[in-house]
């Protein structure tokens, strides 16, 4: 019987029928990419996607298109042409507040609002929040101890980023589930793309309206009375003095929420189903908690929450055989690139003593994740925290259940079994 590498790579060798988006959602491959990336780095490294967007999974070139200056970051109206819902009123207004977020930005709008917002995640503020996630974790986990079982999105990976974000912008705590669901439906717009039915973009694109519509009132609020919080930073003089606008500061809002919320929500979940796979390493980490830093690198490596990264083509560029013509839309499988053996030695093995290699899981560049240091200070203690609390990692794989989104790799839920713990 061949192997699933094996299976996919005789899919792919008829070129005319691959279409990584919609087989990258399907639920066989959601549970496990890892073969698909195999199948497509060796046969079709760089493939034109039925809906008209090219996918690359090679790191080499994954790597010089992140940093290729005829890429941009400004792909909403590429975005909008491959969708032919793109005027409907929701998802249209759903794209306007898109193209106002830092990631969709261009030099020099973007160095300019990136200066605005870098100073909240500079390393010593971060540093300075590990009491506060300390706390956090220990709350969260001191509530959901004692059952047999725990769901470790919905009582841990959640609510945690959440908590912090949330605290940071000086939002009410009683909106925090509000936010988190608006936060997961953003996401779903954005990382579902060209795939989602037009059922679901309505859906998910109304969301998204009404998310913009809560952070413009906290705005207002937050310049008639300002704190000392990021909101009212976001609200305040940009760094050539002016104001920034209302609905740009709101469409920031919601972007840092979201890149603080799923990813880092992922990366925890992502850890946990790993560790339970690899109980030598959880044992090193038991006796050696120094290697903690490492980790959580070698765990975005290894399983990163963020598996395709959307560039747009403002001049034609050539990249191996194949022509990206301005204009076109390309998704960087960074999660196959964090797989390629060109790259790392034994990739498909979570290993803590890896010299070569530099992992893609916060992006390269100018558009290199700001809130790292943050997402790293959260998943370390949280699964840390997770590791004193339990003998062993007892994870159902059976049960697990991934989301369809195949921009982020994450799961619905994930069941604990908390049995023999402390």
């Amino acid at each position: 019987m061949p192997s699933r590498v094996e299976r996919y790579e005789l899919g792919v060798t008829a070129l005319n029928t691959v279409a990584p988006l919609l087989t990258l959602s399907t639920p066989e491959v959601r549970a496990d990419p890892y073969p698909y990336y195999s199948a497509l780095r060796r046969l079709a490294p760089i493939v034109r996607d039925p809906s008209g967007a090219w996918v690359v999974t090679r790191y080499a070139d994954i790597r010089l298109l992140l940093e290729h200056p005829d890429t941009t970051s400004a792909r909403v109206a590429s975005f909008r042409a491959l969708r032919p819902d793109s005027d409907h009123p929701a998802i249209s207004k759903a794209f306007d507040i898109l193209e106002r977020m830092l990631v969709y930005l261009d030099p020099p709008a973007h160095g300019t609002l990136r200066h605005h917002i870098q100073p909240a995640f500079t390393a010593p503020r971060i540093r300075r929040l590990a009491t506060t996630v300390e706390r956090i974790v220990d709350s969260l986990l001191a509530q959901a101890w004692g059952k047999p079982d725990i769901d470790v999105i919905r009582e841990l990976a959640g609510p945690l980023p959440i908590r912090v974000i949330g605290d940071m912008f000086g939002a009410p705590r009683t909106d925090y589930d509000s936010i988190e669901a608006w936060s997961r439906d953003a996401g779903m717009l954005t990382g579902g793309g060209v795939t989602l039915s037009h059922a679901d973009a309505v859906r998910f694109a109304k969301s998204v309206v009404e998310y913009e519509e809560y952070f413009l009132a906290l705005i207002r609020e937050r310049a008639r009375r300002p704190g000392d919080d990021l909101l009212s930073t976001l609200v305040g003089a940009d760094s050539h003095g002016g104001a920034l606008g209302h609905e740009q500061a709101a469409a920031n809002a919601m972007f840092l929420v979201g890149a603080g919320h799923m990813t880092t929500t992922h990366l925890i979940a992502n850890g946990v189903v790993a560790l339970s796979r690899n109980p030598d390493i959880v044992q090193r980490l038991r006796d050696s908690p120094e290697l903690w830093p490492t980790a959580i690198d070698e765990l975005l490596r290894y399983d990163s929450p963020v598996q395709l990264i959307g560039r747009g083509v403002s001049r034609a560029i050539d990249l191996g055989p194949e022509r990206l013509a301005a204009g076109d839309l390309v998704y960087l499988a960074v999660g196959s690139g964090n797989r390629d053996a060109d790259q790392f030695v034994s990739p498909d093995s979570l290993a803590l003593d890896r010299v070569r290699g530099r992992h893609l899981g916060f992006g390269l560049g100018i558009h290199y994740c700001m809130g790292a240091g943050l997402a790293r200070l959260e998943a370390a203690i949280a699964l840390r925290r997770l590791l004193e609390r339990t003998h062993a990692l007892y994870v159902p794989l059976h049960e697990l259940e991934w989301q369809g989104n195949p921009t982020f790799r994450g799961l619905t839920r994930l069941p604990l079994q908390t049995s023999g713990s402390s």
